[in-house]
């Protein structure tokens, strides 16, 4: 893929990680605790982990998402903890 394509791909699924997150945490504020647990966990499984960390072309990029995937592990620790979700897979 060119590196153009290659960055807007990257951008498009940084969007919708932090999309996810957004909706993840007003599910949260409002009690939807299963659907907030499945907004975090897809942005966190499935863009932020195997996507755009494993692609980030510079030191401050891979930082900011390494920062962005860490709030977002302690937020479905922090639920699991609470009792909300059991089992939660972060690595």
């Amino acid at each position: 893929m060119p590196a153009v394509s290659q960055s807007v791909a990257d951008q498009l699924l940084y969007m919708s990680a932090i999309e996810m997150c957004k909706l993840g945490a007003v599910d949260e504020q409002l009690g939807n605790f299963e659907q907030c647990v499945r907004q975090y966990s897809e942005a966190y499984e499935y863009v932020l982990l195997h996507g755009l960390c494993q692609q980030a072309l510079g030191a401050h990029d891979q930082a900011q998402l390494n920062k962005y995937k860490a709030k977002v592990e302690r937020r479905l620790k922090l639920l699991e903890g609470c009792g909300i979700v059991h089992s939660v897979s972060v690595s």
